[in-house]
């Protein structure tokens, strides 16, 4: 099965974007027809934290 990576541009520390596993901890989900992983990564800055309070802010 193949794997796509989701991924923040401009990041701290470089991702491992060759298997499922990264220092990031990332959260990896089955697609929708079960041909792929999809592997969505967190970003080392912290930046998806910062965007969440300013949605609610």
């Amino acid at each position: 099965m193949k794997d796509w990576h989701v991924y923040p541009n401009n990041d701290f520390k470089e991702h491992n974007t060759n298997s499922k596993e990264c220092r990031c901890n990332p959260r990896v989900e089955g697609s929708e027809d079960d041909t792929c992983w999809i592997v969505i990564h967190k970003a080392y800055d912290m930046r998806e934290y910062r965007e969440e309070e300013q949605v609610i802010n």
